[in-house]
């Protein structure tokens, strides 16, 4: 990533993604909003990589799918592309 997709900033600052309080690391994944409580143990949802950027300037910070053909699967199924 050379700039923030935001606004544009070219101070981005690289690292990854991290749950506070836990011991082992965990994967976090993309979970659209229309797919339901109960069916993301049995549905799941797009695994993201462990690298993320973080712009300092506006604050936002993003990563991308680790497996994009996952990615498109579940949004095509429970959510919008949007």
């Amino acid at each position: 990533m050379t700039e923030c997709p935001k606004c544009k900033c070219s101070k981005i600052t690289t690292g990854r993604l991290a749950v506070i309080g836990r011991s082992t690391p965990i994967v976090a994944a993309f979970v659209p909003d229309a797919l339901k409580w109960y069916q993301f143990s049995s549905e799941g949802g797009a695994e993201l990589q462990s690298q993320a950027f973080a712009c300092p300037d506006c604050g936002m910070v993003w990563t991308m799918a680790a497996y994009p053909e996952v990615l498109r699967e579940v949004v095509s199924r429970f959510g919008s592309a949007q």
